[in-house]
């Protein structure tokens, strides 16, 4: 496999979210449920016999530390339970970019900056535009 080649060599980065008045506020990013950041954790042999939460607060930190600079934002969105129930759910997301100006929609990080992260996070899902969700 090519050095730059990206865990899912089918993902395309996908179509921008247009602007105009009263669009929802999107960002473009991963996914970062609990889950995710307990397997973090996990990973990182970071508080290995902690309660679950614990891990998971170390999984976070530890992934604001070693994420490209580009990368340490995150803020809450709604997503679709992964699954069959299709249920819509709130989760953090670890976020590139987002649509409030055109200049912030043109700004997409580079094939090795999101191949970094993919990485990092081993999740199976590559990056995508999700809608701000305020909590």
């Amino acid at each position: 496999m090519p050095s730059n080649a990206l865990p899912d060599p089918t993902w395309r980065m996908p179509k921008k979210p247009a602007l105009y008045p009263g669009t929802q506020t999107r960002v473009f990013g991963f996914p970062l449920p609990v889950e995710r950041q307990i397997a973090i954790a996990d990973k990182f042999k970071l508080k290995p016999n902690s309660k679950p939460l614990a891990r998971a607060d170390a999984g976070f930190i530890h992934l604001m530390e070693i994420v490209p600079p580009e990368w340490k934002k995150y803020t809450t969105v709604t997503r679709r339970m992964e699954g069959g129930s299709g249920a819509v759910v709130h989760a953090f997301c670890l976020y590139h970019n987002t649509n409030v100006t055109q200049e912030e929609v043109d700004n997409l990080p580079s094939r090795d900056s999101i191949k970094q992260v993919w990485e990092i996070l081993d999740c199976t899902e590559g990056p995508r535009w999700y809608k701000y969700a305020e909590v």
